[in-house]
Order: structure tokens, then sequence, then C-alpha cells
């Protein structure tokens, strides 16, 4: 069967390209990656021989390197050739491509509609992220001031509980750069 042949070879429009932050997604590793920890995944299914697919993919790499800075840990993007991997589009109800479609701790969220240049996606996946991202307990929360004067700690195993000690200042600097809804959670856990 050529189908099966062609799918054994894994097409897909973001691999092999080690600067993209967009992760080619296929039935060995979607489960894996979309639903493995607290981020909101913005998934972009096309087909590899569809010239608009192709024609999105640095519009789709643009948006995902823009939201992914502002959102680090948050937001992650991947893009899935639903032609080849029919099982994984009809799993998730996604009838053509391209399409895009938001998922959040093992659930599909939403669709979205009206799909154009980087800034569509880029203002939708604000929007999704705005509506259903929580952080987990735990959880630390990140800001590019803490990034920047972060330390490694070394030895410290998955899993492990790390506590943070941070000065006012800094912590008043990271409220600034995440948002006044961050407020509670970075004075308090």
């Amino acid at each position: 069967n050529p189908f099966e042949e062609e799918a054994k070879n894994k097409p897909g429009l973001y691999k092999g390209d080690k600067k993209t932050p967009v992760v080619d997604l296929d039935p060995d590793n979607f489960d894996g990656n979309v639903f493995g920890g607290n981020k909101l995944w913005i998934v972009e299914f096309y087909s590899d021989r569809c010239p608009i697919c192709k024609g999105l993919v640095p519009e789709v790499k643009k948006a995902a390197t823009k939201t992914m800075a502002e959102y680090p840990g948050e937001i992650a993007f991947g893009g899935c050739n639903s032609r080849v991997y029919m099982e994984l589009a009809e799993k998730w109800g996604i009838g053509s491509y391209p399409w895009v479609a938001s998922f959040y701790k093992g659930k599909k969220l939403e669709d979205m509609a009206g799909l154009g240049g980087w800034e569509s996606i880029y203002n939708w996946a604000k929007a999704q992220h705005a509506a259903n991202w929580k952080p987990d307990k735990n959880q630390v929360l990140a800001c590019k001031t803490l990034g920047k004067t972060a330390i490694k700690v070394s030895g410290t195993k998955k899993g492990a509980t790390v506590n943070v000690v941070s000065d006012e200042a800094m912590v008043k600097q990271c409220i600034e750069e995440k948002g006044k809804q961050w407020e509670g959670k970075m004075k308090n856990g």
C-alpha cells in the first residue's frame, strides 16, 4: 500500500528544521507532547502537499517564536500532517487543512476561525492562554527578569521541590512584566 509506505517516512513540514519552535507531531509523539505537562498547545493540522499549508509555515513559525517567548513554558506549538495521519485528524474532529486547534490537559479546547497571517495565530494563542491556562500547584512562575538572574541548581531531581527566594524589587519587576493578574501568584506561590 503506497499510503502506508508514505506514512512510514513520516513526512512533515516542520521536520528537520532545528531552528523552529514548532514540533512536528505524528501518532507516535502526539499524546506525549500535547498532553505531557502544563502547556497550552496550538496545533496546526496540514498537508505536506497543500500549497496554502506550505505558505503558512513561516507564519506559524513566527507566531510560535513570538508567543513562546512571551509565555515561556506555558504555550507550545505543533504541526500534524493530517493528510497522512488521518486517524489523528478524525480523533480530534479536524475536517480539512490547514486547520488550527488548541489543546490543554488532555482535551481539545477550540478550533481557530479566520486563519490568516502570523498575527491572527499569535492573537488567538494569547486569547486561548488567557481563557484556559492555569499554573499547577508548586509550578515555578517565570518571567524574563527572574530568568536573567536565575542560577542552575545542580543535582536537583525532576519533581523535587525547590524553594525560590527573591527580593521585593525583583518580584515587583516580574509582576509589571507579566501583568497585574500575576500579582498574587508571584508574591504567594
